[in-house]
C-alpha cells in the first residue's frame, strides 16, 4: 500500500531540520520521489529550502505513538529505530536470529526491536496484513510517512526528514473501532515512558476521537 500525501505535524517536524531554512544560500533540494509533486504542504513549509541545509539524520529518535506502523513497508523501513541492544548474534542487524525471548539490554521489554505493542504487551508494533487497508489502522503509517519516509530515493513520497529513526509503540487495540473506549491510560502512560527510557528526542501524538462527548 503506497503512502499518500500527509500534512499534519509537518511544521513541528521543520525543527528537526533548521530554524533558518528560508535564509539557505544553496538551492532548493528537490526529491525524486514520483508522489512529491502532489505534497503540496512541503513546499509551503519551505522543505525543499530546509533540505539544501540538512534532510535529517539517523540520530534522531521520533516515537510515533499511534495504531502501529507497516514496518515492511518500502519507504519507511530503512528509516525503523533499531533496538541494538537486543542484538543477541552482535552482527549490528536485527533478525530473526536475535528473537530468543530474553530481554537483553535489561529495559523490561524483551526483544523490542522497533518498539512495542501496548495492548497486547509483545514486541510486534506493526500492522496487522489483514488490516493494513483500513484507514483508522493505517494512520500510525501515515504519520510515519509525513515524519520519515525516506526522501529521493525514487518510492513513493518524501517524508520531512529524509533521514530519521523512527520508534514505532503501538497503542491502539486491532478491534479500536468496535472499542472506542479502551484504556488510553494503561497504554499511551507506558509509551510515553517507554520513548522517554529509549532517548526519544521527539514523541508524536496525532491523536483525536471518533465521537464527541457530552
Amino acid at each position: 500500500m503506497p503512502l499518500r500525501k500527509f500534512s499534519r505535524s509537518s511544521r513541528l517536524l521543520l525543527l528537526l531540520l533548521t530554524a533558518s531554512a528560508m535564509l539557505a544560500q544553496d538551492p532548493p533540494v528537490v526529491p525524486n520521489d514520483p508522489l512529491f509533486q502532489d505534497q503540496w504542504h512541503l513546499p509551503r513549509i519551505a522543505a525543499p529550502e530546509a533540505w539544501a541545509i540538512t534532510t535529517g539524520s539517523r540520530q534522531v529518535v521520533v516515537a510515533v505513538i499511534d495504531t502501529g506502523i507497516d514496518l515492511g513497508h518500502e519507504d519507511l523501513r530503512d528509516n525503523l529505530w533499531q533496538n541494538l541492544g537486543e542484538d543477541a548474534n552482535g552482527d549490528g542487524l536485527l533478525d530473526a536470529r536475535d528473537q530468543d525471548g530474553i530481554d537483553s539490554d535489561g529495559n523490561g521489554f524483551v526483544d523490542d526491536f522497533h518498539g512495542w505493542y501496548f495492548v497486547d504487551h509483545d514486541n510486534d508494533p506493526s500492522v496487522p496484513p489483514a488490516l493494513q487497508r483500513a484507514s483508522y489502522a493505517n494512520h500510525g503509517t501515515k504519520m510515519a510517512g509525513a515524519i520519515g519516509a525516506c526522501g529521493n530515493n525514487g518510492v513513493g513520497i518524501s517524508g520531512v526528514c529524509w533521514k530519521v529513526s523512527l520508534l514505532c509503540l503501538r497503542t491502539i487495540p486491532e478491534d479500536v473501532a468496535n472499542r472506542l473506549h479502551y484504556d488510553t491510560e494503561k497504554t499511551i502512560g507506558p509509551a510515553l515512558r517507554y520513548a522517554v527510557a529509549m532517548n526519544a528526542q521527539i514523541v508524536n501524538c496525532s491523536w483525536g476521537k471518533a465521537q464527541a462527548t457530552a
